[in-house]
């Protein structure tokens, strides 16, 4: 046979035969999907495992084999392949098997073709493979050395059973999932696969305990990606087959919640100096305020809902041979939003909105029986606020709020601050 230079890159591959992949060892002037195979037992079979930095992992992306269902069950193919080499009008894989009894390599199969792309379905054993390149005149002129490679039988799992198979998202959980079936290795990949939806959400779990007989094992889902679904289990075994569980719920126990507070709440003047200049002051101490907070819309990393507000003051003052009383109040109706703060024990709220804020029987009071006419105001105003909710109990909590708000009034533009300390429980 005449000598000529090859080129190929020699480097490591790995396969599997659809449950574990073991050393594929060197070369080949080819490019290799490591070759995998079925035993014909449904269950059994190879899988490719050669995985490339950048390639992904078999049950995403299996670039080197394929399944086919046959009358026998399925089959893993695989696939060799060998880059364009010039002058060759032909490439023949030869596959020789170990025959343990022997103790000696026995031919195997052997595929010629063109294109330099072969398929060939192997069972579980211990293999080595060459390439032989063929000229013009159909004379093998160059080999490549052999490639010797180990074919495991794939396993096929099975889920019978997952817990929990509700998770409330209110209570305290580890993320921990105890699964149940057979064939569960310590190579298996465990996943969350949300059902439904137009967005294909999967979580990876960790691995926290097996069981060497294959038919349990403890799981880990980070808890803080997991929302308001219906999930379903997935285990993959190396080789690509796998196995789904029945349905997980993840939920809240209570579909709405209901927050009621009633606090103490000062007021003072922002800007413009129209309540200063009259009041002779700009906070006014004696103030209340009560506030419902309804939140239908539930989602781990935080609830949407409405927030109604009501806010009242006291206002009094004096200026040069006068005294000025009042009320004023507000109240708005507001979007909100709530998010759950260091293990469920605290609570955080934004809002913002807008309403009505009015001013009632403000009368200067000149001494002697002289009185002013009652003034009344009727305006639109706009607020936003944040809180901290404490929760003493599993309902009962302290609350701490800033509130801003702006009110538009006629030739006035008044900005005022409400700072509220509440006690609150939730329904």
């Amino acid at each position: 046979m005449e000598d000529r230079a090859v080129e190929c890159r020699i480097q490591p591959a790995f396969c599997l035969a659809a449950a574990l992949a073991i050393a594929v060892l060197w070369i080949c002037p080819c490019q290799t999907a490591a070759p995998q195979e079925t035993d014909g037992q449904g269950s059994g079979g190879t899988a490719a495992g050669a995985q490339q930095p950048g390639q992904q992992s078999p049950e995403n992306a299996r670039n080197d084999y394929y399944l086919k269902d046959t009358e026998a069950g399925r089959d893993f193919v695989q696939k060799l392949s060998c880059p364009p080499q010039d002058g060759v009008l032909n490439y023949d894989f030869i596959v020789e098997r170990y025959d343990e009894s022997s103790a000696a390599w026995v031919q195997g199969v052997s595929v010629k073709n063109e294109d330099g792309k072969a398929e060939v379905s192997l069972k579980a054993g211990k293999y080595r493979y060459k390439v032989v390149l063929y000229n013009y005149l159909d004379t093998a002129e160059a080999e490549s050395g052999w490639m010797e490679i180990e074919i495991k039988k794939a396993y096929e799992p099975k889920v019978s059973e997952v817990w929990p198979k509700i998770v409330y998202l209110e209570e305290e959980n580890d993320g921990i999932f105890t699964v149940s079936g057979t064939d569960l290795l310590p190579d298996t990949v465990y996943s969350l696969d949300r059902k439904g939806g137009t967005v294909r959400m999967s979580l990876k779990a960790a691995l926290t305990e097996k069981d060497s007989r294959g038919k349990r094992a403890r799981i880990r889902i980070d808890i803080n990606k997991l929302d308001t679904a219906v999930y379903t289990l997935r285990a993959v075994n190396p080789g690509g087959l796998s196995a789904e569980s029945g349905e997980i719920v993840v939920k809240f126990r209570k579909p709405v919640d209901l927050d009621v507070s009633l606090g103490y709440s000062p007021c003072s003047a922002l800007y413009d100096e129209t309540m200063s200049g009259y009041f002779g002051k700009s906070f006014w101490p004696l103030g209340a305020g009560a506030k419902a907070e309804i939140l239908p819309f539930k989602h781990n990393y935080g609830s949407f809902g409405f927030l109604l507000d009501a806010r009242y003051v006291y206002l009094d003052g004096s200026g040069s041979g006068y005294a000025i009383t009042g009320n004023m109040a507000c109240g708005t109706v507001n979007f909100a939003f709530q998010k759950y703060l260091y293990k469920r024990r605290m609570l955080f709220c934004a809002y913002a909105g807008a309403g009505i804020s009015w001013i009632s029987n403000l009368v200067f009071d000149f001494g002697d029986g002289v009185y002013s006419d009652i003034y009344e105001s009727y305006d639109i105003c706009a607020d936003a606020g944040l809180t901290l909710q404490c929760y003493v109990t599993k309902r009962f909590y302290i609350e701490i709020e800033g509130n801003y708000s702006h009110v538009f009034m006629t030739n006035m533009m008044f900005g005022r601050a409400e700072p509220r300390l509440s006690a609150g429980w939730r329904f």
